[in-house]
């Protein structure tokens, strides 16, 4: 028989994945309508090591058919953050997404806006071939200290996309105080 539960709550903290940091402060709604769960997040925080902060602004998680033997997952987040503690969330062991970027982030500066995908297969140990990462994220006022030895970049106003693990980098910022664009790319890591 057809059934619906729904359940609200504010300043919630709960982990999500693997070994990420928990998400903090949260609060939306979960809905289990027949056999399809949603999660709707109204706004959130996820504290790093470091003691940096992202926001989500907002987010939800669709489960289909719950019941099956395997229920693929989908995640929709909207991520608010200084570019430093948002980059030591992506290198988190879990994602793993900037360690082999080629980049020395540790002198990236700016503030991130980001759109992120994620699709799983709700099973124990998902290998990590069956984890679809996509993330579309803007940069604004971002800087990289020693971009080449002794050249900085400033002011950049860049877009970043990553898709099946291909990092890319485009738009308008000074290179040594000269008027440029970017345009970088990197394959995905071993």
């Amino acid at each position: 028989e057809d059934g619906e539960i729904l359940v609200r709550g504010e300043n919630v903290t709960t982990g999500y994945f693997k070994d990420l940091p928990p998400l903090t402060n949260a609060s939306g709604a979960a809905q289990l309508l027949d056999n399809d769960f949603t999660l709707s997040i109204d706004g959130g925080d996820v504290i790093m090591p470091s003691g940096g902060k992202t926001r989500l602004q907002a987010g939800s998680m669709l489960a289909k058919d719950v019941l099956a033997v395997e229920t693929m997952a989908s995640f929709d987040l909207d991520i608010a953050s200084a570019a430093q503690p948002l980059i030591e969330y992506l290198d988190q062991p879990a994602l793993n997404l900037i360690r082999h970027s080629g980049l020395d982030t540790t002198k990236l500066s700016g503030n991130a806006r980001m759109k992120v995908k994620i699709a799983f297969p709700m099973i124990k140990d998902v290998p990590k071939e069956r984890i679809e990462v996509n993330v579309d994220a803007t940069l604004a006022d971002a800087a990289l200290q020693d971009a080449l030895p002794g050249v900085d970049i400033s002011e950049g106003q860049i877009a970043m996309a990553m898709d099946k693990g291909v990092l890319t980098a485009k738009g308008p910022a000074r290179i040594a105080g000269i008027p440029a664009e970017i345009d970088w790319q990197r394959g995905p890591a071993p």
